[in-house]
């Protein structure tokens, strides 16, 4: 799997980079976005996490 970053001018061009991702297929799960005015508690409950660590990790 690779990573995509970007950075945008504002949230619609954003959203509009999104939805060109998952039109292109990348599931909504995959998809993440992170704000500036966002607070913490929703930063944190849209960025999927796992309960375990990788192998390899720790």
């Amino acid at each position: 799997m690779r990573t995509v970053t970007g950075i945008f001018q504002s949230r619609a061009d954003a959203e509009r980079a999104m939805t060109n991702l998952r039109g292109l297929g990348l599931p909504e799960a995959d998809i993440n976005l992170l704000t500036p005015n966002a607070s913490i508690e929703q930063e944190v409950s849209e960025v999927p996490t796992t309960e375990t660590e990788q192998p390899g990790m720790g």
